[in-house]
């Protein structure tokens, strides 16, 4: 995945308003490209534009996704799997305190670490497969790297479970630990403590670097998540703060990015490089990365197109944007071109009839107007009511056109280009 966050700003998606005084514990991405959020407002799921609350919410708790269709939520019950696009909820068997676990998903097999054992999903149970040493504290983190499970235990041990399914003692910090993180492309692995910052390990628990307040410039001592964005810099969570590092190992804070005193409880780089940034109790951020599918456009002259009322395809696969007071415009061969005299037209919608190769489009105190594109020909058609506004063009089977307004819907022949009349008011 290619493209950099460098230099971009963190915002608040207005969909997610609902979550700006929230704690977000995790993220995970399903296979439609929805975002769930695990928060104190709840188990949410956000599609882009909607965002659903799903249950009720799972405090502190990891949830992972299996890229297709699956959501796994670690609960007293065993692990909770959501289907997606469904209401579907089941429980996979095994009682568990969900407190003290950490999922992790590879494929469509679930892992899942508590209370000294390793569990696997087998069908619709969870099958014991493991055993490592219990010390009475939560695990902190799960994940997998080559053919080797590791669990980090809160105490500051990171136990590691090989295909022999006999476990070993990997790393133990001086600290409690907070999270575990394997960086992508390489077999090195970032461990986040308590009040320690962070230590890197390379694939035998052998210490590279180390990144600690006095040294390289953390916020603080205490590291919670962490992602990795396309260019291979890694981006730190951390109680008071954004930090990340270079490829070059250089550290650096981002208050310019999370304000400062902004606690970061949860880190996810989705499939587009879309960094999701999860805080504790001043909701959600996202930074859209370069390689983000959604692009803005500019008119002609580099100019922002705003107020878009409507979007429409013709058969020539050219795309129609009618605006408010912006213009009529086509974009053709990867630019656009605005029509002569629309700039200044308060227009609100659009219909395009593809057997006729017509626009139909309705403006705000004003007319209906039609556009010919084998001709360029603009036509308009006054309006019954010049005070009324048409808001919504739409035609039925026998080429008679609709007209939503204000005041009820209106109906008018094109053909003989009569007078409109109220069909329902």
């Amino acid at each position: 995945m290619t493209g950099s966050l460098e230099g971009k700003a963190y915002t608040f998606h207005p969909a997610l308003r609902a979550l700006e005084t929230s704690a977000v514990y995790s993220f995970c991405q399903d296979g439609d490209g929805a975002i769930w959020i695990n928060s104190s407002y709840g188990l949410c799921r956000f599609n882009g534009s909607r965002l659903d609350i799903k249950m009720q919410s799972f405090p502190n708790t990891q949830i992972c996704a299996d890229g297709k269709n699956h959501i796994y939520v670690p609960c007293s019950e065993g692990i909770c799997r959501f289907t997606t696009g469904s209401d579907d909820v089941c429980f996979l068997a095994g009682v568990l305190h969900s407190d003290l676990c950490s999922v992790f998903v590879d494929g469509e097999q679930v892992w899942l670490a508590s209370e000294g054992r390793i569990w696997r999903s087998e069908a619709d149970g969870l099958v014991c497969c493991g055993v490592f040493p219990e010390t009475g504290g939560r695990v902190v983190s799960l994940l997998k790297m080559e053919e080797d499970l590791l669990v980090a235990h809160e105490d500051g041990v990171v136990y590691q479970m090989g295909p022999d399914r006999q476990s070993r003692k990997f790393f133990e910090a001086e600290d409690h630990l907070s999270a575990l993180f394997a960086e992508e492309g390489t077999s090195r692995l970032w461990v986040g403590m308590k009040s320690r910052g962070v230590v890197v390990l390379d694939k035998t628990g052998k210490v590279l670097e180390r990144y600690e307040k006095t040294e390289s410039g953390l916020p603080i001592s205490e590291a919670r998540a962490f992602c990795q964005d396309g260019k291979g810099q890694i981006f730190i969570g951390t109680i008071d703060g954004l930090v990340i590092v270079s490829p070059d190992g250089h550290c650096r804070k981002n208050s310019e990015y999370i304000p400062d005193g902004y606690a970061i409880r949860s880190l996810m780089r989705d499939r587009d490089g879309n960094i999701w940034i999860g805080s504790f109790y001043m909701g959600v951020f996202l930074c859209e990365s370069d390689n983000s599918p959604f692009k803005t456009l500019s008119a002609p002259g580099g100019e922002e197109i705003r107020l878009v009322k409507g979007l429409v395809e013709d058969r020539r696969g050219d795309v129609w944007v009618v605006t408010d007071r912006h213009g009529v415009l086509r974009f053709r061969n990867g630019a656009f071109e605005r029509l002569p005299g629309t700039q200044l037209k308060k227009f609100q919608c659009v219909w395009y009839d593809a057997h006729k190769d017509r626009l139909w489009i309705g403006e705000y105190n004003g007319a209906l107007h039609r556009y010919d594109m084998a001709s360029g020909r603009w036509d308009t058609i006054p309006f019954a009511d010049e005070k009324n506004s048409i808001y919504a063009v739409a035609s039925g089977n026998d080429g008679t056109l609709f007209l939503g307004t204000a005041t009820g819907v209106y109906h008018f022949d094109p053909c003989s280009e009569k007078n409109m009349g109220v069909t329902n008011k």
